[in-house]
């Protein structure tokens, strides 16, 4: 029989997990930092979820917990948010998170990717540079910030990033599955993007193109083989 003090279970899906395991096995939700007398505190050995956290949250912050842990619980929530795409929702999590604790690379990261899909692309780039700063071995930011660049087009810089992602610890075998199969579709979209000429282009060359007329061949230095009989 398993014993309850020894297991925990996932507030994004319920599923059900050791101690001693950072993220569940089936949706790739990381745990928090908290130590296990506070989760069981919270009632956060059930299946807990997005109205759990909100009142642990806010009785941590009654309590004047670190900050750091503060942040952590603001990135769960976040990321619950994320994950049923309300992504206006998760952005006040992600704010106070990088707030209360501006070396949380995790947060610096789903801030940026939220960001960026309000449109606001400098402040994205910022917040995902220095998510890689803080940890530059998470497959997870790396993930970020190469669909950031997929989503600006730059998808020859995004496989980069999918590289370095797809030889890193992965969260889940989901997270996994899902670099594998970006970074196969990025690479397949490069080998078909025409490398641009760097030199100034042949202005006449291209009003004869646009005119319908064909370039004017080169005269050949070998002279044509003269037929038999011919004087």
């Amino acid at each position: 029989m398993i014993d309850p003090a020894a297991i925990k279970f996932c507030a994004n899906c319920g599923t059900q997990s050791q101690l001693s395991v950072a993220f569940c096995e089936k949706c790739g939700t990381r745990f928090s930092l908290l130590n296990d007398q506070a989760e069981a505190e919270a009632g956060l050995t059930s299946a807990a979820g997005q109205t759990d956290l909100k009142s642990y949250l806010i009785a941590r912050t009654d309590q004047e917990a670190p900050h750091s842990e503060l942040a952590e619980i603001n990135l769960r929530l976040a990321v619950l948010y994320l994950r049923r795409e309300e992504n206006a929702a998760a952005l006040p999590y992600l704010e106070e998170a990088v707030r209360l604790d501006e070396t949380n690379a995790l947060a610096q990261a789903y801030l940026g990717a939220a960001l960026a899909e309000e449109y606001q692309v400098d402040e994205a780039q910022s917040h995902l540079q220095r998510a890689l700063e803080l940890d530059s071995h998470s497959a997870v930011i790396h993930l970020k910030m190469a669909e950031f660049q997929l989503g600006l087009g730059l998808s020859v810089a995004a496989a980069e990033h999918l590289e370095i992602a797809s030889k890193l610890d992965m969260p889940s075998r989901d997270t996994a599955l899902y670099i594998t199969n970006l970074l196969r579709n990025t690479r397949h979209r490069n080998r078909n993007i025409v490398p641009r000429d760097p030199k100034a282009p042949n202005l006449n060359f291209w009003k004869a193109w646009r005119n319908g007329a064909k370039a004017k061949p080169k005269k050949s230095s070998v002279l044509p083989v003269q037929p038999s009989g011919h004087k």
